[in-house]
């Protein structure tokens, strides 16, 4: 898509700057795993932020500002390890020591796909793509959904398994799929597995 031309372009310096080996160099710097979060490594940023909640601004107003995603800064309030101090839950509006679900508290629906695991319970060498082993999978379906296609990504080496579902994405050809693609592989190569909440995974048991 030409949009996505036009934001490569955009963030390598615009078409009067643009250089392809100086924004492949980049890109391959961006992509080094495992990541340091901005708000470590950007200590003048950090500061930034804190003050700016200490006067009690919201994420969002600092996030515009400072050029940084909300996401970030909320997810550093309230995790000690990326890059705020504790305690600064205490000045933003509702005062939440911690994230609250979205779910309205009298909505007794239950997920299709029963008592899965959140992503928060992801073991730590994921998230640090420090260990093989832990993948994450997704579905690509095509235009009109006439094909689709699993893929399935080790997170510390991008070792990636595609299959095709000629028969049709629903849950059962989908848990079929997924089998056949990671029985061939051994056992320390397939620790944990995530994947979005689709209903495509009702038998991901």
């Amino acid at each position: 898509p030409v949009s996505t031309v036009a934001r490569e372009v955009k963030r390598n310096g615009g078409p009067t700057r643009y250089v392809a080996t100086c924004a492949q160099r980049r890109a391959e710097r961006c992509a080094r795993r495992p990541k340091i979060q901005r708000l470590c490594a950007e200590r003048d940023l950090a500061a930034r932020v804190t003050k700016a909640l200490e006067n009690r601004e919201s994420p969002m107003t600092i996030a515009r500002r400072e050029g940084v995603s909300h996401e970030t800064i909320y997810q550093a309030i309230y995790r000690s390890d990326r890059g705020l101090d504790r305690g600064l839950w205490r000045y933003l509006h509702h005062r939440r020591r911690q994230r609250r679900s979205r779910r309205h508290p009298g909505d007794t629906r239950r997920s299709v796909l029963g008592q899965f695991r959140p992503i928060t319970r992801r073991p730590a060498a994921a998230t640090r793509r420090t260990q093989i082993g832990h993948l994450e999978g997704d579905l690509l379906v095509g235009a009109k959904n006439a094909s689709a296609i699993i893929t399935i990504v080790d997170r510390a080496t991008r070792f990636c398994l595609l299959g095709a579902l000629p028969e049709g994405y629903d849950a059962k050809h989908m848990a079929q799929g997924v089998i056949r693609l990671l029985r061939p592989i051994p056992e320390a190569g397939r620790r944990t597995l995530t994947w979005d909440q689709g209903r495509e995974m009702v038998l991901w048991e």
